[in-house]
């Protein structure tokens, strides 16, 4: 019994020592610039969340559009997103992502239709190690470095939610 719990609490510990780490190597990413297709980030990962999360539907309007820099930087930031997406929101939740391009801004949002935030939690929700009352699986870390690989970018990531009406994830990069 206490061979298994020991087991337990070590990969646990692992578990957060590689999120430690990724949050490190993201500084340490080359930031580039070069110019990549935000389609095929997003294509790659609506596919992967497709077989790996069925029980929740990915809608994207595939659309073209160019960033410069670090397309691995992206798909960091979007893969984290989505990960808390698919952890935090009941199964059969939606989760759709648009892009539109205007004012020489391009505007990425993921949003969910789970339970939302409410304003103190959205005032945390980028902060490291900040968890809600009740989630048990993670630390704290994925909205972080998600935030910080947009900034890497050159971009922002803000978020919007009604206590009840879902999170809307808003990646916002300047052209």
């Amino acid at each position: 019994e206490f061979i298994e719990r020991i087991n337990l609490e070590c990969d646990r510990i692992n578990r957060l020592i590689d999120e430690i780490l990724s949050l490190s190597r993201l500084e340490q990413m080359e930031v580039s610039d070069q110019d990549f297709s935000v389609k095929t980030v997003v294509d790659t990962l609506v596919h992967d969340y497709q077989f790996s999360a069925p029980q929740h539907p990915l809608i994207w309007t595939s659309v073209d559009y160019r960033l410069k820099g670090n397309p691995a930087l992206l798909e960091r930031a979007l893969n984290n997103i989505l990960g808390n997406g698919v952890k935090h929101t009941p199964d059969g939740t939606k989760i759709r992502i648009t892009a539109e391009q205007s004012g020489g801004k391009l505007r990425l949002s993921v949003i969910d239709n789970g339970p939302g935030l409410n304003q103190e939690q959205l005032d945390k929700m980028f902060k490291p190690f900040v968890r809600f009352t009740g989630q048990q699986n993670g630390y704290g870390l994925g909205l972080s470095i998600a935030q910080r690989a947009v900034q890497l970018l050159g971009g922002t990531l803000t978020a919007q939610s009604k206590p009840g009406a879902g999170l809307v994830l808003l990646l916002e990069f300047s052209l």
